[in-house]
């Protein structure tokens, strides 16, 4: 472990998170985040645009090294940021200065569990300390750890092989259980109902009991899930072949499926009403949690990089490739959508950099980005101005 030089001065990027600051809107309107077309906005997309304002502003960036993949988690205190050849490093989530670096490798995207963060590689999977950058514990992994990355819940670090799921305790690395299920996850494992749901590449999606690593239930499925997620008795999914999917949690069964035609992208996101998804034609669409009605559908300016976060009440924040977070407001009441708008047409230069990853602290109050350009790479941090 060593400790790094204070971070240089940088100034803050040219853009502001969820806005569009490559497409400015119309003179003397104000910069529309949700749906804009070629239109002037109407009052109610002016009033939707002030529900979805950014409520994140630029608190401090900190360049890292170009080679490699790049993942970055976010505990209360600290960015962690890992990939590629370099040491894994741990910034102050305050005001970026390095704190620590550890020689700890990551092949996968990390997870984060209170104070401690798990990194996979296609040897071992490490526990680090991300206040101080100790290495608390680290195991082999025989048979190399998925691309899926660990799932740290409730005491516990679960991780997926070429053909095992595994379970680690969270303190100390001792070994919990191991389960035999002949394929690795394709997308990472979500936290159910005690229980751990993983989609296989053997196009199966199995629900293990996070106690003992027994299968719970296992089923066949006809399409490839881009992510997962449980929430509630239900487990849902987007599909690269279009189909936006909920099952149930207590034993497989198809509940409902809403043919969208379009792949989806990322894991969807999920309230106590809806259930949020983003896909390929660059839209955004809001699902009944219940019964799989589509509610609302809304335009993303460029592709999503990866499914939606939740973070204010009303808030949703999409990930784009570009090095933009897009904003939309969750508040509006939802109305069925036949046919989304066409986004609108510009001649603007588009953007040279793209989003790599992104990390949103626990508590909500701080977000990550791990952007690239041809020339530099860099973690760029936005804190919560309501929080």
């Amino acid at each position: 472990m060593s400790t790094a030089e204070p971070a240089p001065t940088t100034p803050p990027l040219p853009f502001d998170v969820g806005t569009r600051a490559h497409l400015p809107p119309p003179p003397g309107f104000p910069l529309i985040s949700v749906g804009l077309t070629a239109h002037l906005p109407t009052a109610a997309q002016v009033a939707a645009a002030e529900a979805a304002k950014p409520t994140f502003s630029f608190a401090w960036m900190h360049p890292v090294s170009l080679g490699g993949p790049r993942y970055v988690a976010m505990t209360p205190l600290r960015v962690v940021v890992a990939g590629g050849d370099d040491p894994m490093a741990g910034f102050a989530i305050a005001d970026g200065t390095p704190v620590w670096t550890a020689p700890v490798a990551a092949t996968a995207p990390l997870a984060a569990l209170d104070r401690v963060v798990f990194a996979t590689s296609d040897k071992a999977l490490t526990a680090v300390d991300a206040s101080t950058g100790t290495i608390v514990w680290t195991t082999a992994v025989a048979g190399a750890a998925s691309a899926a990355g660990p799932l740290a819940v409730d005491g516990r670090v679960i991780v997926s092989t070429a053909t095992d799921v595994r379970a680690y305790r969270a303190d100390d690395g001792t070994a919990l259980w191991q389960q035999n299920v002949g394929s690795p996850a394709i997308v990472p494992l979500a936290n159910g109902v005690n229980a751990v749901v993983v989609a296989l590449t053997d196009h199966t999606l199995a629900a293990l009991n996070l106690e003992t690593g027994a299968v719970n239930w296992r089923v066949t499925l006809t399409m490839t899930p881009t992510g997962i997620v449980a929430n509630g008795d239900r487990v849902y999914f987007g599909t690269s072949e279009g189909p936006a999917c909920a099952y149930a949690q207590t034993n497989g069964r198809m509940d409902w499926c809403y043919r969208v035609r379009v792949p989806a992208i990322g894991a969807p996101a999920v309230d106590d009403r809806l259930v949020y998804m983003v896909f390929l034609d660059n839209t955004v669409r809001l699902f009944d949690r219940g019964n799989g009605a589509m509610r609302r559908v809304d335009i993303l300016p460029r592709r999503a990089l990866a499914g939606p976060a939740l973070t204010a009440p009303t808030e949703m924040l999409v990930p784009l490739v570009t090095d933009e977070v897009f904003a939309l407001s969750r508040a509006q009441a939802p109305s069925p959508t036949a046919r989304p708008p066409k986004p609108a047409v510009t001649d603007q230069p588009q953007p040279s950099a793209s989003l790599q990853a992104i990390a949103v602290a626990p508590n909500g109050a701080w977000m990550a980005l791990l952007t690239v350009s041809p020339v530099d790479r860099a973690v760029v941090v936005y804190k919560h101005k309501l929080r």
